[in-house]
């Protein structure tokens, strides 16, 4: 197998989308390789998750936001709670009584730019969280800080006023152009539908890839052939479709010296070695999450359910890079179903974490 590279995966929709995850994301690809390459390809696909050695690796889908030097977002980090012993005594009361910690606990998504501050450590997380200012939908301007916290975006002041603002002033949030809307009064198929900020404003989806070149030649076809058939239990619908599709080399960050502590930009399911050994860990901070649900292409009243598993949240922090696995959630007869939980981790400056962190 070839040295795995880094891609960016991009497209803008074409039409409504239904959640997205990276776990959506592979379901659908396995779908399309079976098409496009057989039912042996798919085996010889999902064995190479098996067996450690995964044919392609996937970060969760992330927004970006402008055609034109796009503002692109990433999973925030699962950051600690301030260090209050590093502040006198009524500072910290007052920070400890403040909702400015608190608020910032409602932030799912980080620009690349303020990510790769903080990766790098060139500025503390205090003084990030510090110079931090709450904006709202009519904040035209916003004061001299560095970063602005926008309902569930977090992004540098510059990133902020360059979102879009219509008409009646209020400015645009990069929402989820996977959040279900209704179609426009024309119909999809005359290419009128309401999907806010993204699809109006010239916003997509993007996600990093790992792979070698051997997978590469077959994901380029396998992300075409989704843009025209759709990603999601709705695609027979007309919902899941995009356009527009770019896999360009591009690393997720610029290379930090010193790192110290690794970041995961997906939903990462840990082996029981790793989940042992991340909850010895005194410094490294994270979110867990159960996954359950039910077979997306199952009948109703079909018992389809899926046995749960506990996976990291993306944008968990970790003293040790994890592997993450891929495992059976469902059991037909000789048919497995398998949940995507591999992990692609971004190296981060140990200040991101500090002396000591906790586990939610």
């Amino acid at each position: 197998m070839s040295e795995p590279r880094s891609y960016r995966v991009s497209w803008r929709p074409a039409a409504p989308f239904g959640p997205l995850t990276a776990s959506a994301v592979f379901g659908a690809l396995c779908w399309a390789w079976r098409d496009l390459f057989g039912a042996g390809a798919l085996a010889d696909l999902l064995s190479s998750f098996s067996d450690g050695e995964p044919a392609f690796r996937l970060s969760e889908p992330a927004p970006f936001q402008g055609a034109r030097n796009p503002v692109r977002f990433l999973p925030a980090p699962v950051l600690p709670g301030p260090d209050l012993a590093r502040y006198s005594h009524d500072h910290a009361l007052a920070l400890s009584a403040s909702r400015r910690w608190h608020r910032l606990g409602g932030i799912q998504w980080i620009s690349e730019d303020l990510l790769g501050t903080l990766a790098h450590g060139t500025v503390s997380r205090h003084r990030i969280l510090e110079e931090t200012t709450f904006a709202g939908a009519r904040s035209r301007e916003v004061a001299e800080v560095r970063c602005v916290a926008f309902r569930e975006w977090w992004m540098t002041r510059d990133e902020f006023l360059r979102l879009p603002v219509d008409a009646a002033g209020r400015r645009w949030a990069p929402w989820q152009a996977f959040e279900q809307r209704r179609f426009g009064g024309r119909g999809c198929s005359a290419g009128g539908f309401r999907a806010g900020g993204w699809t109006a404003h010239g916003g997509g989806v993007h996600l990093r890839l790992a792979c070698g070149e051997a997978a590469l030649e077959r994901l380029e076809p396998a992300f075409s052939y989704l843009g025209r058939t759709g990603i999601g239990r709705r695609r027979s619908t007309g919902w899941g479709r995009f356009e527009a599709l770019s896999i360009d080399p591009a690393e997720v960050l610029s290379p930090v010296s010193g790192a110290v502590a690794w970041m995961t930009l997906t939903r990462a399911i840990p082996t029981p070695e790793e989940a042992s050994a991340l909850a010895a860990s005194e410094r490294s901070s994270y979110a867990l999450l159960r996954y359950e649900g039910r077979l997306g292409e199952a009948r109703p009243g079909d018992d389809a359910s899926k046995a749960p598993v506990w996976c990291l949240q993306a944008g968990s922090i970790l003293e040790r890079p994890i592997e993450g696995r891929c495992p059976v959630v469902r059991r037909d007869g000789d048919v497995e179903v398998v949940q995507y939980g591999v992990a692609i981790n971004v190296p981060v400056a140990g200040t991101v974490i500090g002396p000591a962190a906790v586990a939610s």
